[in-house]
């Protein structure tokens, strides 16, 4: 979880009109999202989502930071991957080896 306020991770990415031209949205939506007591958590979902690895990127805040509760659902390929198991090796039958 972060603690950004919105207004800090929006100037974080160069301001209103870059977090606009970022998402391809007018600057206004942008502008909307702005507010003294609005934490980053207040920015419309699908964008926060499309900004997030922008942002992690950037060394804003992380994904996971940015969507605690979802990010595994979001970008599964931050979840920790299980070791592969391994193969056990046998040892060469007797008609396989060279002589």
């Amino acid at each position: 979880m972060t603690n950004k306020t919105a207004n800090q991770f929006i100037d974080a990415f160069g301001g209103t009109t870059a977090v606009a031209r970022l998402l391809n949205i007018k600057a206004p939506s942008v502008h909307g999202w702005r507010g003294e007591s609005r934490t980053v958590y207040d920015i419309p979902e699908d964008k926060l989502i499309r900004l997030a690895p922008m942002a992690e990127a950037r060394g804003i805040a992380t994904r996971k930071e940015l969507r605690p509760d979802d990010w595994h659902l979001i970008w599964p390929e931050l979840a920790p991957q299980e070791a592969p198991i391994p193969v056990e090796t046998t040892p060469p039958c007797a008609h396989h080896i060279e002589r």
